[in-house]
């Protein structure tokens, strides 16, 4: 990695922890419905693979065409990479925002910070921090 990388990459370390000593409820609150809604996307994929398994099994015709067959594999393994890879990214930030709580060390918080910023390709947390910013700057303004 290139040092303008590194240096990226440790703004967006500072950027996430700054919004999640503030905000980190309202990121598990909003974790917990991403969770919840992939693992409700997987049941959904789990039931159409035994559903399409159980068509094969007892189709003896042979009247499902070849690319129906193709086209749901394809579609039932891009529906379960995704959910995987989103499940994956939620249990991540569950372990990050663990870790806020017991106040664990600042090496491992920006181990798992980095791990899920890269696995994640999560973006700088602008919006997050722009209400945090008013907030400093309203608080900071000298009255008249």
């Amino acid at each position: 990695m290139t040092k303008k990388h590194n240096q990226i990459l440790d703004d967006k370390i500072m950027a996430w922890k700054q919004v999640i000593e503030y905000r980190g409820d309202h990121l598990r609150q909003r974790n917990m419905m991403t969770l919840q809604s992939c693992i409700f996307i997987l049941l959904i994929a789990i039931f159409t693979a035994g559903a399409l398994i159980y068509g094969w099994v007892t189709n003896k015709s042979q009247t499902l065409a070849e690319w129906v067959k193709i086209l749901s594999i394809v579609s039932f393994s891009l529906l379960s990479i995704a959910t995987i890879y989103f499940l994956i990214k939620s249990i991540l930030l569950i372990g990050i925002l663990k870790a806020f709580e017991k106040q664990a060390d600042e090496k491992t918080i920006n181990k798992r910070l980095k791990t899920w910023i890269q696995f994640g390709f999560v973006a700088k947390p602008s919006k997050y921090l722009m209400p945090f910013e008013s907030e400093q700057n309203e608080n900071n303004t000298p009255e008249n």
